[in-house]
């Protein structure tokens, strides 16, 4: 790892499917707060956007949702990025809250694509009172997937994640332990390099990066090194990158470019190349 790189990587020498393998922590945590972003809606609720809390008293909260019409579905694990996270866990679902854009607001607003309400089960941790998860033990966060992919009774073979800003790069660390098909991970913020055994681990796992280039919190050039690297081993067409040259959500200044959870989230595409991936 360059000595400019503000992560640093411990990687376990064994594989361990309820372990995790990779610790990241940061110099300094991301403090800055992002402003609300309104998604028009006609409706806060639908019959069939239900969100349901689920709460596993040794790790998470989390809102989830489950199709009506599917025998255990596959799963989508989504990890928020930084924020006061201060209120109720309803705020994840809010079309105005710290988190809006993503699955669990459009579920909850009516606004979700067909791909994802009519194929997957989704589980939203919560990182009450904490900025994000990253300075969580990442043990935490898999023992809550174990635990919403038993209460969801969901597919065990197809578990999937997607990830923005913060949770995109926990989201990586998560990906070392090969549990799933694959991953999404939206403007992420890992600015290091990773290791051969990281990535002899990942060799078989789909990524979908997004970002902007004029991304003001975490620079593109953090992705454009991770796809190279991704794309280093295994098969590269297992990694696809979609960088954009300008916020496709057009925020504001302090937040210019750094939308593509947002962006990602509401794509049908998304959702129809993770299912391009599964195990049938």
């Amino acid at each position: 790892m360059r000595a400019s790189s503000c992560f640093w990587l411990l990687i376990s020498a064994r594989v361990l499917p309820t372990e995790t393998l990779v610790l990241l922590r940061r110099d300094q945590l991301l403090k800055s707060l992002f402003p609300s972003v309104l998604i028009s809606s006609s409706s806060s609720t639908s019959s069939e956007g239900q969100l349901d809390e689920i709460v596993d008293p040794a790790s998470y909260s989390g809102l989830a949702y489950v199709p009506n019409n599917n025998d255990r579905p596959p799963l989508l694990v989504v990890l928020h990025g930084a924020g006061e996270n201060t209120l109720p866990i309803s705020n994840l679902a809010s079309i105005t809250g710290e988190h809006a854009g993503l699955p669990p607001s459009l579920i909850a607003s009516a606004r979700a694509p067909r791909e994802l309400l009519d194929n997957f089960a989704v589980v939203a941790p919560y990182s009450a009172k904490k900025a994000s998860f990253y300075e969580d033990p990442r043990s935490r966060l898999l023992s809550f997937i174990t635990y919403a992919q038993k209460e969801l009774d969901t597919d065990p073979l197809n578990t999937f994640l997607l990830g923005f800003s913060d949770g995109a790069t926990v989201a990586l660390e998560l990906a070392t332990t090969k549990r799933f098909r694959a991953v999404v991970l939206c403007s992420s913020g890992f600015s290091g390099s990773l290791p051969q055994a990281a990535l002899d681990l990942l060799q078989t796992t789909s990524f979908w990066v997004f970002h902007s280039a004029d991304d003001v919190i975490f620079p593109p050039t953090s992705s454009d090194r991770l796809v190279q690297s991704l794309k280093s081993v295994g098969d590269p067409d297992r990694v696809k990158y979609t960088r954009f040259e300008r916020d496709p959500e057009d925020l504001p200044a302090r937040v210019r470019g750094h939308s593509t959870g947002i962006t990602a989230s509401k794509t049908p595409a998304t959702y129809k190349w993770l299912l391009s991936n599964m195990i049938i």
